[in-house]
C-alpha cells in the first residue's frame, strides 16, 4: 500500500510541476514576441514530461490537455515564423516541424473542437507545402466531424477552393447529398439543390460526361417543378 501511495503522489507532484511549466511557458510568452522564446518555452514544457517516466507514461485529461495546447502552441510558432519573414525564402523545415507537433496534438485530443481545430491547420501547412492531395484528403475528413447540418455548406465551400474539376465535382456531390439535412425551409433547400446542380451541370459539360449531365440536369427539373408547385 505505501509504493502504491508513493507511486500515485509522485504522478500528482509530476501533474503539478507540469502544470507550472506550462504556466511558466505562457508566461514568457505574454512577455516576449520571439517566436524563438515560443518554440523554446513550449519545447520545455514538452520536455519536461519526456524525461519523466511518470508523465510520459501517464494518460489522464489533465496531462494531455497540457500536452496538447503546448504542441499546438509550438506548431504554431514555426508555421508564423515564415509568415514573418515574408521577403526570405520559406523555410520547409519549419513546415515539416509543425506537421510533427500538430500530430502529436492531434493524437492527445479529447473534443471534436480540438480534432477539428488541428486537422484544419494540419490541412493548411500540406496546402503550403504544395501537397493537394493531402490537403484535401484531410479537409474532407474534417467535414466528418460536422453536424449533417452543416456538411451541405462546408463541402460547398471546400469546392470553391479546390483547382481540379474532378475535385470539384467530387465535393459538389457530397454537398448534394447532405441538402436534406439542413434545417431550412424547404424553399430554400430546394434553392440550394438548383445552385449546386447549376454547378455541376457546367463541370459535366466541360467534361462531356453526358450520363451524369443528365442525371443532374432531372434533378434541377424536378427541383424547378417543386418549387412551382409549392408557389401556386
Amino acid at each position: 500500500m505505501e509504493a502504491i501511495s508513493l507511486f500515485a503522489k509522485q504522478l500528482s507532484d509530476k501533474a503539478a510541476m507540469l502544470l507550472q511549466t506550462y504556466k511558466k511557458a505562457n508566461d514568457i510568452v505574454s512577455k516576449s514576441n520571439s517566436l524563438d522564446d515560443r518554440v523554446l518555452a513550449y519545447n520545455e514544457v514538452i520536455n519536461f514530461c519526456m524525461n519523466s517516466p511518470e508523465c510520459r507514461n501517464e494518460d489522464n485529461i489533465k496531462r494531455n490537455t497540457i500536452l496538447y495546447w503546448a504542441y499546438h502552441n509550438m506548431a504554431d510558432a514555426l508555421v508564423k515564423k515564415n509568415y514573418d519573414k515574408p521577403q526570405k525564402k520559406v523555410n520547409s523545415d519549419h513546415y515539416f516541424d509543425a506537421l510533427k507537433y500538430y500530430n502529436s496534438a492531434l493524437s492527445l485530443s479529447s473534443s471534436n473542437f480540438e480534432k477539428i481545430e488541428t486537422l484544419g491547420k494540419i490541412s493548411d501547412v500540406h496546402r503550403k507545402l504544395g501537397d493537394v492531395k493531402s490537403w484535401m484528403d484531410i479537409r474532407k475528413g474534417l467535414i466528418e466531424y460536422f453536424d449533417n447540418d452543416q456538411k451541405r455548406r462546408a463541402y460547398a465551400e471546400l469546392a470553391d477552393e479546390a483547382e481540379e474539376i474532378d475535385h470539384r465535382i467530387d465535393l459538389l456531390e457530397h454537398s448534394l447529398n447532405y441538402v436534406k439535412h439542413e434545417k431550412l425551409p424547404a424553399k430554400e433547400k430546394c434553392e440550394n439543390t438548383l445552385a449546386i446542380c447549376a454547378s455541376l451541370m457546367l463541370y459535366y459539360e466541360q467534361k462531356s460526361d453526358e450520363v451524369n449531365l443528365a442525371r443532374i440536369e432531372h434533378l434541377a427539373m424536378q427541383t424547378e417543378a417543386l418549387i412551382s408547385k409549392k408557389r401556386k
